[in-house]
């Protein structure tokens, strides 16, 4: 029943859009049953979807180009899989421009308007529900560039249409602030105060926003806890003494459909099937092989030989050129299912962080008992069968936490990066931020030979800020390139302080 609203709500915000992008507006205008204004809650569906659930150009290269190849889950042919800039389609650009479109920020910045204190229709449980939402888009942006536009972004119909910077320092700190005020909203409110069924992510339960508005903040207090370790620490301990997500139940994700009508599919389809033929990294295959993964046979499809290969990340053109992949094995259909949801914080996620935080003494206990949680809840996510998942966590020296803190820590990195394969912001963050799993230096004197790319072959730590920005709001983006660091792939942004 939630999938059948949620089809008919995108089907009436498309229909709203052809019939205002119509010459004709003067019959529009005249007839009395015409609506003049788009109801709220279907600007909020919408702006769940398009946040969450990217489009086929931004899906490819967000998500496949950069974090998925840099991560090392994927391999492609793409410049940004050799450390290099794809000077063809300024790719840089495509993903600043769409990951700032006004489909989400400026939604939220225009709806935000309506259901504050000063609003029309002042509602703080929806204000608290869109503003997470936004935050959602801005993370995603502050993560792959660093400082970038916060306070003043989304903000072009009040004529501010060159915004300033803000640090990621102060983008965090913020954002945890605000998702600590707006929990408490959501304790004391009802289904009745909400979006109710017109919100994609939980229909409108404010106990399972609550929680995950939490494990947001903690996901967020973990990542900079080698920044701030003292600001971290306090976010943690409070995180810790609240509802946390519990099951799969409770992911943040936004369900798509296996249609033809366009947008209410996954991008990762459009993507695969538009973009090229994207195939898993031999650095993680070879890492699932070694740990005899269940979820392997699910993510790819066995060679002729019957077993899995990954392919090379890095290749230089002529190792491509003349690399044999007869035997490299297909992704499997699965991964780029029309169907397939989109993840943005799982339940997964967050007993792997609950793992470190005991792990390193951060708040809670029984770090051991949070890993093998995580590893259950990703693999169910994925249609692992109980007795398989029971048989991993029996035999595999992978999913138990038995050595050092600082290996229990690599296990506990590398099952969170592999859970993060639909969701490959996530992934590219978590090796970024924790050093796990080691992606090796490019020499140039491998076999095949691997290419050293911009950055003398060590991993990209962020997307350049692209040329429409450093020529056009050209004293704000110098102001934030000084304060910084060089505009290159080699400049860390600011929790990237192992």
């Amino acid at each position: 029943m939630k999938s059948i609203k949620i089809k008919r709500i995108s089907a009436l915000i498309i229909g709203i859009i052809v019939l205002v992008s119509c010459e004709d507006l003067a019959d529009i205008n005249n007839n009395p049953n015409s609506l003049t204004s788009i109801p709220d809650q279907y600007l909020f569906t919408n702006m769940c979807k398009y946040t969450v659930s990217e489009a086929r150009q931004l899906t490819a290269r967000s998500q496949v180009f950069f974090c998925g190849t840099w991560s090392h889950l994927y391999s492609s042919g793409y410049p940004e899989d050799r450390y290099r800039i794809n000077t063809d389609t300024d790719d840089e650009s495509i993903v600043w421009q769409d990951l700032y479109s006004t489909t989400s920020l400026g939604l939220a910045a225009d709806l935000k308007k309506k259901l504050g204190p000063e609003g029309g229709t002042p509602n703080p449980v929806k204000y608290a529900m869109v503003d997470i939402v936004a935050f959602i888009k801005i993370l995603k942006i502050t993560d792959l560039f660093g400082d970038v536009p916060y306070t003043e972004a989304g903000r072009g119909v009040e004529g501010i249409l060159l915004p300033k910077y803000d640090t990621q320092e102060s983008i965090y700190k913020d954002i945890i602030d605000k998702l600590g005020d707006y929990i408490a909203v959501f304790e004391g409110a009802t289904l009745a105060d909400g979006y109710g069924t017109a919100d994609p992510f939980y229909a409108g339960d404010m106990t399972k926003w609550a929680k995950f508005a939490n494990s947001l903040r903690l996901r967020l207090a973990m990542r900079m806890r080698y920044a701030d370790p003292s600001a971290a620490q306090t976010a943690i301990t409070t995180c810790l003494s609240k509802p946390l997500m519990t099951s799969n139940d409770d992911n943040a994700r936004i369900l798509n459909f296996n249609t033809t009508v366009v947008y209410q599919y996954s991008g990762w389809y459009e993507a695969f099937v538009n973009e090229g033929s994207f195939r898993l990294s031999k650095f993680l295959v070879d890492k699932m092989n070694a740990s005899n993964d269940p979820r392997l046979p699910i993510f790819a499809l066995p060679n002729s030989l019957g077993e899995y290969e990954g392919y090379p990340n890095g290749l230089t053109s002529e190792a491509r050129a003349s690399y044999d992949a007869t035997n490299v094995s297909v992704t499997a259909p699965v991964l780029y299912a029309k169907d397939i949801p989109s993840y943005y914080l799982t339940y997964s996620e967050v007993c792997f962080l609950q793992a470190e935080a005991a792990l390193y003494g951060l708040g809670g206990s029984n770090p051991n008992t949070h890993f093998r949680n995580g590893i259950t809840a990703a693999m169910l996510q994925w249609g692992v069968s109980q007795a398989d998942i029971d048989i991993y966590l029996a035999d595999e020296p992978e999913a138990s936490l038995t050595g050092t803190t600082e290996d229990d820590f690599r296990k506990v990195c590398t099952q969170l990066w592999m859970s993060s394969i639909s969701n490959n912001y996530e992934a590219y963050n978590v090796v970024r931020r924790t050093g796990y799993p080691v992606i090796p230096v490019r020499t140039g004197l491998e076999t095949p030979q691997l290419d050293v790319g911009l950055t003398n072959g060590a991993l990209p730590r962020r997307i350049q800020y692209p040329v429409t920005e450093i020529t056009l709001n050209v004293d704000n983006c110098q102001e934030a390139i000084s304060r910084q660091g060089p505009n290159v792939m080699t400049t860390k942004v600011w929790w990237d302080a192992k």
